[in-house]
């Protein structure tokens, strides 16, 4: 149960990180079209 357990926090942990490179990246490329405007 405890193996599941963890692996259950592993797989929340890289959803929350595929989120933040998401939204980081989309924020990176909207402020570079931003400055050629």
């Amino acid at each position: 149960m405890g193996n599941l357990h963890n692996r259950f926090q592993k797989f929340q942990k890289t959803i929350w990180f595929n989120i933040f490179c998401y939204f980081w990246t989309g924020f990176f490329l909207s402020w570079h079209l931003l400055q050629f405007l």
